[in-house]
């Protein structure tokens, strides 16, 4: 980011210019290069990326407008995950896990009640991911639901969604996380009290190596 931010209004302006570029090979290197160097950059044309035909061409728009952390961003990624075609909810989801911006936790909520009304097994689990990739101890009740939940949903997919929030709540910190994985690991489910029992046991761990790894992540080329 700082390289790009050196090289002045010009370059920059140039490198924003391609997202009006018809060429699909131009505009999926343009939005990788703002996923990976974040500049000032108007929602609007990444937005309009997210409906474009091609889907690497999407997650990479995803990608870049998940480092915004705003309320513009966040609703573009929202009306995606809500209203978008099977794969583009899926990497909506990927980027607000990586977003930060207001309202992330409630998109992700609503649109996890909505996986599971529309049987949406894949969705669903991004989702999930997501809220743990958060690593907010808000999030925590909303996995706890989940867990709660009986097998109107279907009992094998309802279960593998379990796992996954099992694993996700192992990297949430707070008491919420940890009283939601304590009664599971009492489930009469005996794959659910497994993988819960196991991410008791290694919870301190694993949260103490994500907050390692935040702290040592590189905020961009020098």
């Amino acid at each position: 980011a700082k390289l790009l931010a050196s090289l002045g209004e010009p370059t920059r302006d140039a490198v924003l210019a391609q997202l009006m570029n018809a060429d699909p090979a131009s505009l999926l290197a343009t939005a990788r290069l703002l996923r990976e160097f974040p500049l000032p950059c108007p929602v609007g044309p990444l937005a309009k990326l997210l409906g474009h035909e091609q889907s690497a061409i999407r997650e990479e728009a995803a990608g870049a407008l998940s480092n915004r952390d705003d309320a513009e961003a966040v609703n573009a990624l929202r009306g995606a995950l809500l209203h978008g075609r099977e794969d583009l909810r899926r990497q909506a989801a990927v980027a607000l896990g990586r977003c930060r911006g207001p309202g992330v936790r409630e998109t992700l909520s609503q649109a996890l009640e909505s996986c599971l009304a529309n049987d949406d097994t894949g969705s669903a689990k991004e989702v999930i991911f997501a809220l743990g990739k958060q690593g907010q101890a808000e999030c925590a009740p909303i996995l706890a639901e989940l867990l709660k939940r009986k097998k109107r949903f279907g009992g094998r997919k309802l279960r593998e969604l379990k796992l996954t929030a099992v694993g996700a709540l192992a990297k949430i910190p707070g008491d919420a996380a940890a009283a939601a994985l304590s009664r599971a690991a009492e489930s009469r489910d005996a794959h659910l009290r497994r993988a819960a029992e196991l991410a008791l046991s290694r919870r301190e761990a694993w949260l103490q190596d994500d907050s390692t790894a935040a702290n040592e992540a590189p905020t961009g080329p020098a």
